[in-house]
């Protein structure tokens, strides 16, 4: 299985599971884009002490994955153990550990999946069996982790209509607005990770700059509290990126 170096972000999609050495690891370094911000999701377990990989544990992986490549991908890992440890006993944290890596390699291959390889028209044929083949042999079938099959069948399909010239205008639109649909409606809108893909595309078009608007965008979609703190998440990510060293 591949190293966390291979992390990248689609929807938002490599893995070595640590081994316990008996030594204790030094302190891993913050992510600006974590400081002062409490974790996302939650972890749990079921009434036989297993992990149990649903909505709310992914959302916890996502709330780290949001600081990838700020530091080192070894440190970000040991951090995300880290929480791991505190929050789960032993096997349940084993589980949720190797949980985790399974899911990094899964953003990662469907990642690379859906991006184009190089230049040229992207092979649309077979991507729908390919996610099963990846989610099969990574995370497997687990609650927490959406079919994104319809999702990325529908992708697919927007953009062998977008780029059809021989459809009429009026045809591409309301063929569009129904692809539309079926990308937004997949999951759950009360999905933790389905919500954060949500205040992303509704910040695309939002100018950076423009504080007012992505606050207001951001209250509408997920309340006050958590726009405070998505807008203070912001300034500390662009604070960093013109800050030496």
């Amino acid at each position: 299985m591949r190293r966390i170096q291979r992390m990248g972000w689609a929807w938002v999609l490599a893995c070595a599971a640590g081994c316990y050495t008996g030594v204790e690891p030094s302190a891993p370094a913050q992510p600006r884009s974590l400081q002062d911000v409490d974790v996302d999701g939650g972890l749990s377990t079921d009434t036989a002490g297993r992990f149990v990989f649903d909505a709310q544990a992914r959302a916890l992986f996502d709330h780290f994955l949001v600081a990838t490549g700020e530091v080192d991908d070894d440190a970000l890992r040991l951090r995300v153990v880290r929480e791991i440890e505190q929050r789960l006993p032993g096997q349940a944290a084993s589980q949720a550990i190797e949980a985790f890596d399974a899911y990094v390699d899964y953003r990662a291959e469907a990642t690379e999946l859906v991006q184009p390889a190089g230049p040229g028209p992207h092979p649309r044929v077979g991507l729908e069996a390919q996610l099963a083949d990846i989610r099969a042999r990574t995370v497997g079938d687990v609650a927490g982790v959406p079919d994104e099959g319809p999702r990325l069948a529908a992708a697919v399909r927007w953009s062998a209509v977008a780029d059809d010239p021989n459809l009429a205008v009026s045809d591409r639109r309301e063929q569009l607005r129904k692809l539309r649909s079926q990308l937004g409606d997949a999951t759950p809108d009360d999905d933790p990770s389905r919500l954060l893909l949500r205040v992303r595309a509704a910040l695309a078009d939002i100018p950076a700059e423009d504080l007012d608007a992505r606050r207001a965008v951001v209250t509408g979609l997920a309340g006050a509290e958590a726009a405070h703190r998505w807008i203070a998440l912001e300034q500390r990510r662009a604070a960093a990126l013109v800050s030496p060293g």
